[in-house]
This record gives C-alpha cells, sequence and structure tokens, in this order.
C-alpha cells in the first residue's frame, strides 16, 4: 500500500493538468487540504471529481494500479474515501443514455479551470515576450535598451 504523498505523485505525474489545476481549485473550494499534507477533501459531487480526472487524463499513458487508484487514495468526499468502482460508473452513462454528458458541478468547474488556464498561458507568453527584450537589450547600446523598455511599457498598457 503506498502512502498518501506516493498517491498525490502519481496523481501530479500520470495527470500532469492536476499539477497545474491545483491552485485554482483550492482557490475556488472545490479542494480543501485535509490534516494530511498530501490528502485534499473534494467538496463538489463525486460525478465532478470522476468526470474531471476522466477530461484530464483521456490521455494517460499509463498509471500505477489502474486509473482509478491514485484518485482514490488521494482524495476523500465528506471525510470519507472514495470507491474507484463509484469512480468508474460515475465517469461514463453506465447504461443510462438520458445521463447528460457533464453533471453541473463539472460544467462550472471546467469553465473555471479553462479560464485560469488561459490566463496562465497569457501570463507566460508575456513573461517570455519581456524576458526575451531583456536579453536582446543586455549589454547593448542605450538606444536598444531605451527601445526594448518602450516594448515592454506596451506589453504592459
Amino acid at each position: 500500500m503506498k502512502n498518501a504523498w506516493e498517491n498525490y505523485a502519481d496523481c501530479c505525474i500520470c495527470f500532469p493538468w492536476f499539477s497545474e489545476d491545483i491552485d485554482i481549485l483550492i482557490d475556488k473550494g472545490v479542494l480543501k487540504r485535509t490534516t494530511t499534507d498530501y490528502q485534499y477533501e473534494w467538496t463538489k459531487s463525486k460525478t465532478s471529481l470522476a468526470e474531471y480526472f476522466k477530461w484530464i487524463g483521456k490521455n494517460a499513458p499509463y498509471v500505477p494500479g489502474g486509473f482509478w487508484a491514485p484518485i482514490e487514495y488521494t482524495f476523500l468526499l465528506k471525510g470519507e474515501p472514495i470507491k474507484r468502482g463509484d469512480l468508474r460508473r460515475l465517469a461514463g452513462k453506465n447504461g443510462n443514455g438520458a445521463k447528460p454528458d457533464e453533471s453541473r458541478d463539472f460544467k462550472e468547474i471546467k469553465k473555471f479551470v479553462l479560464q485560469y488556464r488561459k490566463e496562465t498561458k497569457e501570463r507566460l507568453k508575456t513573461f517570455h515576450s519581456i524576458r526575451k527584450l531583456i536579453k536582446k537589450a543586455k549589454n547593448e547600446n542605450p538606444k536598444t535598451v531605451k527601445t526594448a523598455l518602450e516594448k515592454i511599457k506596451e506589453i504592459f498598457a
């Protein structure tokens, strides 16, 4: 049996989007840290947890112990562990053609996660543009430095 840190690490390694999204999930109240450092309380529906990991893990090449194993041991719902069989059933239609493709909770989560990813990408692009301008102006004449500073001002305008 793996410890909490190993299960959390498996979630981050096998589902790289999770490690990118964790801050916004905590900020929006979807995740809460429990008393252990590497175990989290999922505050939304169990269905939304299953749908979230199905969404971010659709290209996961290999997950030790099976797709749902690290999720089962990393997350709690109302203080109780979540069974991987429940997650597997909730992630699909489970023979119910009337079930919507996405639950209400998951639609909300997906919306703010995609917005966060877009903003992060834009900030990173800005950072790299500024860094490139600074490298270009380094050890150059004052005119080149002034041009680089003007371009940086344009970026922030």
